[in-house]
């Protein structure tokens, strides 16, 4: 071990103890183990014990190391220094749970031999043996976890010894009495060594059975003061340990305790758990001897077989499987283990296994699959007796699914298949699969033979199903299964129920493997184009049929040139179909059509286009601008979007296979755009997503249900990202209009009023034609169906919800995610806990999302600063107005710190949110778009990394004082001194705002380099000083002019007298004026003068 050697140092006292220590943790060889074994103290037990779980126990004094009370004072000085001192590495209380159950493992093997040489070396127990018992009892129940663990092993070990003494001492004395008793026969008379035999038997007897005794009753104090209590300890790892000890004892016979193992099956720790299901099937291996406890095993294993750990399931199910645990189950936990095999989740794959072997093995009649058939008899075996077992164990299958499962059920048949997949060759028999299905049909060698029930037929079409989808469809299934494909649909393509469903699904996963590219070509039978096309057209399944032939058409269409002008063909058919049953644009519907409720044509139409089929493009006859315009009018009117219009009763279903049309249309018609080169046509594509969108817009506003609006929420989207193709040629963007953002509001308020729980956005998707699904069409496919008054389940709203705040958070609309939708996201962040985003829900990470998306943006151009700004300000505005200041302020605080990149000082970003801010808090306080308490927006300014600049919040500050008559009034003066509450106008939080400002700005100008500018103005102003006093003129006392010549001398050269001051001043008016680059200290002085 790599610290075993850091944790042997650390111990004190001679080199046995640290080397045995060495051993214990890192598994030394046996020779050494042993060398240290004979040659260890026994008192030092407590000190080895407390080295093992990393602590240093304390020295013990002189002469009390024969009472156990004497640990009590070293006990409790190990607890106080344990509190203050790290565990050292590589002991009990550092481990990884694994390497510490092999460490007590050879914990308890080494106090068990130590035991057990006590016991064989004395006649009677020892007071270092009975000295050591009592340490270990009083330790196993100290507090800390890692000396309790070591010491409850220790234990454990020293009570198997004492138990397996016993047993042999017993054993010995009924040995002993039973050549006694055939001593003490009467007959003849005993001769002299007979008699002295007889003695010493009798003082053998005597003294092992006092020895027995003794063993007897200190095994009895050890189970009641450790193994008893530890079952129930605070600590698993101590539950896990006691329950293995106690295990291990009953396959020795030394106890028997079964209701304790029984009761430990609903213990709360999952090792626990696993570690008594393994005890209680190890009862019945291989022997019957305890038979009696068989039925409340088998009650308690079936219900463990629920268990919300996949790992206690699957191994309880596995020891079910045992004949004598099988036999004992009742009729409904019977069914419940087999049931597992279809119905366990998709994260309980071992138990799903587990369960379809009990059902093989107790169901199936034999010899079943031919799982329990060895390879070798498999290879020796005949062909005809191979496929006879392929058949006898598919039609038991096919028995068992039908009996277990109802129609609607019967495609949980593909979940048996996947458990058993790699355990069995049957499912891998593609031929006889279809041959049973296709038994007693048709003119071939089997048509006298009985066919098979329609229930049975479908249930083999599943496993077959199942089968392809575990095989990934290879070339073997595809060679055996497409010459037969023609004469299935024949049978069961006009059958009801699920047959057309799977029967597609077969025919996609062949066509599709046939067609896959890099493989040799396998043909196509011509013969199947027919039923493939006939099927589609006629299919009455709602997604999952018609999107699985849709798919097999479009991908055999890239191979063959007849199918692809097939598939023309049936589109221009489809077209024309749905013109005659829509509506003419403009035509007054008072009536609901009957027509438009037959999902004949429309239903494929939408398959071929979601698959990939271009239904622009091959439309020759301009049937699609018709249908789009119609399916707008019939959008409209139908769902009382038309002022004085009729009320419709257009269905739930149909409306949004309209919806679905006009997106599907649209898109076909923008990838036209991209591909041709031709700018004439950007007006009519223009043309098309604004009435496209709008009709998106009046649904997702008006209309009641749920699933409706979220589907037209996201055909809005997708249209608006759409017409960014249009607007290439002029640079343009789509302008969303006031009303269509009324719309969103309304539509996210539907959102968020019905949610009452968080799920996740990222729904596990189902395989619709052999792809995933987004969450959108998940719940479209799902919850969207016939009937107005289909009540949606709280889960679904949750997810709806998130899914269409997550749509809304990553949309590249500046008008969409900064509309009052925006805002009611952003307000999910009120309680959000920042330090841990596990805990989040779904509506709080897409409004963290939106938030560093703001803050991201905000850093490039101060445009995008200060929309993104105004949206925060605007979202705790509402928020505080709804539910006051206090709740606005923390919604304010949190989009602070929830804010992300982080705000560094002098850099660009800093500068742009910068100006954004100021441009921000301009126009809000302009617009007073709110009109709520203006204190919400004090966290903006009070932020230590706020961008905004000192002189604009000095010009914001003043300003508003001055709109509100502060100007000149101390804001934490009296409230008497301030100005008259009729001089102001009507708005709260304007005094914490302007205090805010003005702290913004005399924080940014007492900055780092105030004090370098003052001290360079105080210089300036004395240098100004000193020239001053060095050019002005003397002064005599009497106040006038002292004369010239009495400073300077009478000279020649003196310079005349000075005119009066007057007359100097108009001179120098009249003079010109100097240039600017001219001193002005000059003009200072002659004024001081």
């Amino acid at each position: 071990m790599e610290h075993a050697s850091e944790a042997a140092d650390d111990v004190d006292g001679d080199t046995i103890t640290p080397r045995l220590l060495d051993a214990l943790l890192s598994g030394a060889d046996s020779k050494q183990l042993q060398e240290d074994f004979l040659a260890w103290t026994i008192s030092d037990g407590p000190k080895l014990l407390a080295a093992l779980g990393g602590l240093r126990f304390p020295t013990l004094p002189e002469g009390s190391q024969d009472q156990p009370r004497s640990l009590v004072g070293p006990l409790s000085e190990l607890l106080d220094s344990a509190k203050k001192h790290a565990p050292v590495q590589g002991t009990l209380q550092t481990l990884p749970p694994l390497t510490a159950r092999q460490v007590t493992s050879r914990i308890s093997l080494f106090f068990t031999s130590l035991v057990s040489r006590l016991i064989a070396s004395r006649k009677c127990l020892s007071d270092q043996l009975l000295q050591l018992l009592a340490e270990l009892q009083m330790l196993s129940g100290t507090p800390l976890r890692s000396l309790r663990q070591a010491s409850v092993a220790a234990a454990l070990g020293a009570l198997q010894a004492l138990l397996a003494e016993a047993a042999v001492a017993f054993a010995t004395v009924a040995e002993l009495e039973g050549q006694q008793a055939t001593l003490l026969e009467p007959g003849e008379p005993k001769a002299a060594p007979a008699a002295a035999r007889l003695a010493r038997l009798c003082c053998a007897v005597n003294e092992v059975k006092t020895k027995a005794v003794q063993l007897d009753a200190q095994a009895k104090k050890m189970q009641e003061t450790v193994l008893l209590p530890r079952l129930h300890d605070t600590a698993p790892a101590v539950r896990r340990l006691s329950l293995n000890a106690l295990g291990r004892m009953m396959n020795l016979g030394l106890l028997w305790w079964p209701e304790r193992v029984l009761r430990s099956l609903c213990d709360p720790a999952t090792e626990v758990r696993v570690q008594a299901v393994e005890l209680v099937g190890a009862w019945f291996e291989g022997s019957d001897d305890h038979a009696a406890e068989a039925p409340e095993a088998a009650r308690w294993l079936a219900e463990r077989s629920r268990d919300t750990e996949p790992r206690v399931a699957a191994l309880a199910v596995r020891q079910l499987r045992r004949a004598a645990l099988a036999s004992q189950l009742s009729d409904s936990n019977f069914e419940q283990v087999s049931m597992l095999s279809l119905t366990a989740p998709d994260s309980h794959g071992l138990l799903r296994a587990e369960a379809a072997l009990f059902v093989e093995q107790h169901l199936l009649p034999d010899p079943g699959l031919g799982i329990a058939v060895k390879r070798g008899e498999e290879a020796d075996a005949e062909d005809i007796e191979r496929h006879f077992t392929t058949e006898h164990g598919l039609i038991a299958v096919a028995d068992f699914l039908t009996s277990y499962l109802k129609d609607h059920l019967l495609h949980l048949s593909r979940r048996f298949v996947e458990a058993l997949w790699v355990r069995t060759d049957c499912f891998r028999r593609w031929a006889a699969l279809a041959d049973l299905c296709l038994l007693g049909e048709g003119q071939g060698a089997a048509r006298g033979v009985p066919c098979l029930p329609n229930r049975q037929r479908l249930a083999l079409l599943f496993v077959l199903d199942g089968a392809l989808h575990c095989a990934e469809a290879p070339k073997d299934a595809t060679e055996a299964l497409l010459p037969r494909l023609p004469r299935l649909f024949e049978l069961f393509a006009s059958e009801e129920g699920s047959f057309p469903d799977v029967l597609a699904s077969i025919t996609r996963r062949m066509i599709c493997s046939a067609c896959r590219p890099g493989e040799s070509e396998v043909p196509l039978p011509r013969a199947l184009l027919v039923p493939v096309v006939t099927a589609l057209k006629k299919s009455r399944s709602k997604r999952c049929g018609q999107a699985d032939l849709a798919e097999a058409l479009a991908t055999w269409a890239h191979r063959s040139s007849e199918v692809q002008a097939a598939t023309s063909q049936l589109v221009r058919d489809l077209y024309s179909s749905l013109e005659a049953q829509m509506p003419r644009p403009g035509a007054a519907l008072t009536r609901h059509p009957p027509s438009l409720g037959d999902c004949a044509t429309l239903s494929p139409l939408l398959a071929l286009g979601r698959r990939g089929v271009d239904l622009w493009s091959l439309d020759k006859t301009g049937c699609s601008n018709n249908i789009l315009r119609s399916t707008v009018h019939v959008l409209e009117a139908f769902n009382n979007q038309v002022p004085g219009g009729q009320p419709g009763e257009l269905s739930v279903q149909r409306a949004s296979e309209l919806i679905e049309l006009m997106v599907l249309l649209s898109t076909w018609r923008a990838r036209q755009l991209t591909l041709s080169e031709n700018g004439k046509e950007s007006g009519g594509f223009l043309m098309c997503c604004n009435l496209a969108r709008a009709c998106c817009a009046k649904v997702m506003g008006g209309e009641r249900h749920l699933m409706l609006r979220f589907q037209a929420f996201s055909g809005f989207l997708l249209l608006l990202q759409l017409e960014y193709l249009g607007h290439k040629e002029n640079s343009g963007l789509p302008t969303v209009t006031e009303e269509h953002l009324l719309a969103l509001d309304a539509a996210f308020q539907a959102f968020y009023s019905g949610r009452a729980t968080n799920c996740n956005w990222r729904q596990p998707s189902e395989a619709l034609a052999g792809r995933e699904v987004t969450s959108c069409r998940w719940l479209l496919d799902r919850y969207l169906q016939d009937g107005d008054d289909l009540e949606i389940p709280a889960e679904a709203q949750a997810m709806v919800a998130a899914s269409a705040s997550r749509m809304l958070a990553e949309c590249e609309h500046e008008a969409v995610y900064t509309s009052k939708a925006a805002e009611r996201l952003l307000r999910e962040l009120e309680n959000m806990d920042s330090g841990d985003l596990e805990k989040a829900s779904d509506l709080q990470l897409a409004a963290l999302h939106l938030l560093r998306r703001l803050r991201r943006d905000g850093g490039r151009h101060a445009r995008d600063a200060c929309q993104g700004y105004q949206l925060q300000f605007r979202a705790a505005a509402c928020h505080a107005k709804e539910k006051g200041v206090a709740a606005g302020l923390q919604l304010a605080s949190m989009l602070i710190h929830l804010s992300l990149p982080h705000i560094i000082p002098g850099s660009r970003a800093a500068t742009q949110l910068g100006k954004g801010l100021a441009l921000a808090l301009k126009g809000y306080l302009e617009a007073d778009l709110v009109g709520g308490d203006l204190e919400v927006l004090v966290p903006w300014l009070r932020d230590p990394c706020c961008p905004l600049p000192g002189s604009t919040a000095q010009k914001l500050a003043t300003g508003l004082a001055s709109d509100y008559g502060l100007l000149g009034q101390s804001i934490t003066a009296h409230p008497q001194k301030r100005p008259r509450p009729w001089r102001l106008k009507a708005a709260q939080g304007v005094w914490p705002l302007v205090t805010a400002l003005q702290g913004l700005t005399s924080g940014l100008r007492h900055s780092k380099s105030w004090r370098d500018k003052m001290q360079q103005t105080a210089r300036r102003r004395l240098r100004r000083r000193k020239d001053t006093a060095a050019s002005a003129p003397n002064v005599s006392a009497d106040g006038w002019l002292t004369p010239l010549e009495k400073k300077i001398g009478t000279s020649a050269d003196a310079p005349p007298t000075p005119a009066p001051v007057a007359k100097r001043k108009r001179e120098l008016d009249n003079q010109p004026r100097p240039p600017a680059s001219g001193t002005k200290r000059q003009w200072r002085l002659r004024d001081d003068g």
